[in-house]
């Protein structure tokens, strides 16, 4: 059930340079592990990859990690924006407001 369309090839272009821009900026052990990564994934669940992860499974992998953590700290951003807490205990002096 691969899919051999312009999608797919679009994808696999742009997961492939994501790797190469990234490449010269990742310690070589990492690159092998990625690597090995790659090859597990062919050898091992050619249906799922070949399905949902083109020819570069652990770029789809890290990926979608990176966009889920970009997500969570957004989020985390927005709620902290819309929660802000009363400084005005810390300016020392007694108010009523600070009171009650």
């Amino acid at each position: 059930m691969s899919t051999s369309g312009p999608k797919s090839k679009g994808q696999t272009a742009r997961l492939t340079a994501i790797r190469k821009s990234t490449a010269p900026y990742l310690p070589p052990p990492l690159l092998r592990f990625l690597h090995v990564t790659d090859t597990y994934f062919h050898l091992n669940h050619a249906s799922f990859t070949n399905d949902h992860c083109y020819d570069e499974p652990s770029m789809a992998i890290l990926s979608a990690l990176f966009l889920a953590y970009i997500v969570c700290r957004s989020i985390q951003g927005m709620w902290a924006s819309t929660t802000k807490r009363s400084t005005a205990h810390l300016s020392g002096e007694e108010e009523d407001t600070v009171l009650g």
